[in-house]
């Protein structure tokens, strides 16, 4: 292996081993753009009779406690990655064919598995290619919500020039899947979910 290939792949599984804590681990950054959650509806929508909550979702009095939480809804494209406090050295990321999609509380990130995410690693460059999915809760704590993991299936694959490593995606979710508690900005047509260690960027 290259020493640029060998560092990449060292940096990477210091970032998956640092994404890996405890799902309240840590202070929560706040995302640099402002909260939007005035400029948006609520978070039940138009279909939900009013004074109901779907089951197994938050209710809009409890979201609407969270900035930006009234964005959680339909499917959202990541757009980028970024490394933040601790790791705010090991990278980013940035392309790829992963969404994630919200509903009423639950949410899945999907990834075609053709399309690379551009991973940048101490000047280092490699592509994660993401075939697999992510599925999780997120609920409101206080005037954060808590993202948590409860499945993963498939995997990913990262390639730094002739060198592949293929990490399982639970790992993979470690970094690029909302876990812990996150503060959340929706300014435009982005949405972004600033985690303890990463902050990640969606687009429509």
């Amino acid at each position: 292996m290259s020493r640029g290939a060998g560092l990449l792949a060292a940096t990477v599984t210091v970032l998956l081993a640092g994404c890996s804590g405890g799902a309240g681990a840590g202070p929560t950054p706040a995302p640099s753009a402002p909260s939007a959650s005035a400029d948006s509806p609520s978070v039940v929508g138009p279909s939900t009779p009013a004074g109901s909550t779907p089951a197994g979702s938050p209710s809009s009095t409890e979201s609407s406690l969270v900035p930006g939480a009234s964005c959680l809804t339909g499917t959202w494209r990541l757009v980028r990655f970024i490394g933040l406090g601790a790791q705010s050295t090991y990278g980013t990321g940035q392309g790829g064919d992963v969404t994630v999609a919200f509903d009423n509380g639950r949410y899945t990130l999907a990834g075609e598995g053709e399309e690379p995410i551009t991973v940048v690693l101490a000047g280092q460059s490699a592509r994660l290619t993401v075939d697999g999915t992510v599925s999780g809760t997120y609920q409101p704590d206080g005037a954060e919500m808590s993202f948590t993991i409860a499945e993963a299936t498939g995997e990913g694959t990262l390639q730094s020039g002739n060198q592949k490593q293929t990490l399982p995606m639970e790992s993979v979710g470690q970094v690029i899947a909302p876990r812990g508690k996150a503060t959340l900005a929706c300014p435009d047509d982005q949405l972004l979910i600033a985690l303890p260690t990463v902050r990640l960027e969606l687009e429509r």
